[in-house]
């Protein structure tokens, strides 16, 4: 992440950045602030603001029937409380992504960032997020699960009422719906997934796990997706 200045006038509508990275004099004031303990509200000439990095990161993308390419798409930001922003260390690829390269997957869009089997780094967390904090390790599996619903309460994640924005469009298609899943159409949400540099990962304080100190990424990995479903 990249740390930026904002000028303090924003009422007026006066929005001034700077990038850090090769600026001594913005990095040397910043850092006078932060050893002040005068970042957590404006102070007369800059207060301090963390957003996702200014330069786009790379995606693998689908395009078409075997038309999968590496390319430059925005940052995710956080659009919920509950979501966390990771910085991806490993992903895998599922069996299941050869259906989206194969074309056999309806509602696939150009652009869409494949991939559902990731863990990475948190980097950022939404307002209302407690599960993580900023450096935690974590395994994020291939659904998304509100934790609410009667489904989760029962123990069906897979099928979880809440976390499929596109729910309608999958009952009409399939007569009935399943979770939310990253990375897999927009029947199943249309979330971007972690075949990524970056994911934002929806409703985080249910079903990712914080990987135990001393654990490497290969040992955890297959926690996504494939030990779950083979057991």
């Amino acid at each position: 992440m990249d740390v930026l200045l904002r000028g303090e006038r924003l009422a007026q509508g006066s929005l001034r950045f700077g990038n850090l990275k090769g600026q001594p004099k913005f990095r040397d004031q910043v850092t006078a602030l932060v050893a002040a303990g005068r970042t957590s509200r404006p102070v007369r000439h800059f207060h301090l603001i963390e957003i996702a990095k200014a330069h786009p990161m790379k995606a693998l993308c689908w395009h078409g029937t075997n038309d999968i390419r590496c390319e430059n798409v925005p940052d995710p930001k956080i659009e919920d409380g509950r979501d966390v922003i990771i910085k991806v260390t490993s992903c895998a690829i599922c069996g299941s992504d050869l259906h989206l390269m194969d074309g056999l997957m309806p509602t696939m869009k150009s652009g869409d960032i494949l991939g559902h089997e990731f863990m990475g780094e948190v980097v950022e967390t939404g307002s209302s997020h407690t599960k993580f904090r900023k450096g935690d390790r974590i395994v994020v599996p291939f659904n998304i699960n509100c934790g609410e619903c009667r489904q989760c309460k029962l123990g069906n994640y897979s099928v979880c009422q809440r976390s499929n924005r596109n729910a309608a469009m999958a009952a009409a298609e399939f007569g009935f719906t399943t979770a939310g899943l990253f990375g897999y159409s927009h029947l199943t949400g249309g979330y971007s997934g972690g075949q990524a540099e970056y994911v934002r990962v929806p409703m985080a304080d249910v079903a990712p796990m914080k990987v135990p100190d001393g654990m490497a990424d290969e040992e955890v990995l297959f926690l996504t997706d494939i030990f779950p479903t083979g057991y």
